[in-house]
């Protein structure tokens, strides 16, 4: 196998909306939630995304609670990095011919395909034609998953776009890749570890 270099991406240019809003979730997570209307003030309800949760009597626990809470937080940290990973695919680009960019949101996935796609139908990306796959997520059929994953292992000059979840782990084809983007990491490492060594 050829050798496998990691190294970090630092997202510098963030949006200083997103690093307000992230600082004020921090301090008093409860109060913004309330503020956005994810939480109402006296049912036990609460909005991720655009589904609306009806939390039971167990999900009022203070675990489950903690939890809704930092899927919040992450969910900010996310879309600081969308913009940076962009630019940082964008460089990839430049000496890889086929990348894959991996998230944990699938709202981050959505949106650095988008934007890739956009870029990529001006021919803006590195001067090559490149050709953008995805936004691969758990709801979209194993089937096509691996279509997608062949006509990027096919294409001259290509960019994947996948949650981890849904294409980190059993899609081969993903191997034709020389270069993979992980925007999100995780807190358990093995998730990241399978989905690396499936581009390795």
């Amino acid at each position: 196998l050829p050798p496998l270099r990691r190294s970090v991406i630092e997202a510098e240019e963030v949006d200083q909306a997103l690093v307000d809003e992230y600082d004020a979730a921090r301090r008093d997570i409860v109060k913004y939630l309330q503020a956005k209307g994810d939480v109402a003030k006296k049912t036990a309800e609460i909005v991720l995304g655009d589904q609306k949760i009806k939390l039971s009597t167990n999900d009022q626990k203070p675990g489950a609670v903690r939890l809704v809470c930092l899927t919040h937080l992450i969910s900010i940290l996310s879309r600081m990095k969308q913009s940076a990973a962009v630019r940082a695919a964008i460089q990839i680009l430049a000496k890889h011919d086929r990348l894959v960019i991996f998230t944990w949101r699938v709202d981050t996935a959505t949106w650095i395909f988008q934007t890739l796609a956009n870029l990529a139908r001006t021919n803006a990306l590195s001067g090559k034609q490149v050709t953008v796959y995805g936004p691969v997520d758990g709801e979209m059929p194993r089937s096509h998953r691996r279509d997608l994953a062949r006509f990027f292992a096919k294409s001259k000059s290509g960019i994947f776009v996948a949650t981890r979840g849904s294409a980190g782990v059993a899609i081969n084809d993903l191997v034709s890749a020389s270069a993979c983007l992980m925007v999100d990491l995780y807190w358990n490492t093995n998730i990241l570890l399978q989905a690396e060594s499936r581009i390795h």
